[in-house]
């Protein structure tokens, strides 16, 4: 789940083009993205390219994976259900919630509030 890809893209989904672990602790850009950014709940974040295959076999108060994958310069948010992927999580502040799972270490769940034909409704929560 961490990098890959070694040289290359520059501009990331989450700032400056950080791929591999080790550069962020050393990294001195911003000064911003720090672990206070990091919330302990996202509400209201959907899944894009929804799979029904997937979800039809999920209900309310289940929950799904989180995995932040390298897709060319950018990161994207999948929600993963027993190793099959449901779709693309969507959030107002996607690039805060992968930075916190890429950069900061943290890991979250998708805690899922209600579905709806392709229609998902999820929390993003921070798993202790």
């Amino acid at each position: 789940m961490s990098g890959g890809g070694g040289g290359g893209g520059r501009a990331s989904r989450i700032g400056g083009g950080r791929v591999s672990g080790a550069e962020a602790a050393s990294s001195g850009s911003g000064g911003r993205g720090s672990a206070t950014e990091c919330l302990a709940l996202y509400r209201g974040a959907g899944l894009a390219s929804p799979k029904s295959a997937v979800l039809s076999k999920l209900k309310a108060g289940d929950t799904m994976k989180l995995d932040a994958q390298p897709q060319g310069p950018h990161y994207v948010l999948y929600a993963v259900s027993s190793g099959d992927r449901a779709g693309v999580v969507t959030h107002e502040r996607i690039d805060q919630i992968i930075r916190c799972i890429v950069e900061e270490g943290h890991t979250y769940i998708a805690y899922i509030k209600s579905i709806d034909g392709g229609r998902c409704v999820l929390e993003i929560r921070m798993e202790s």
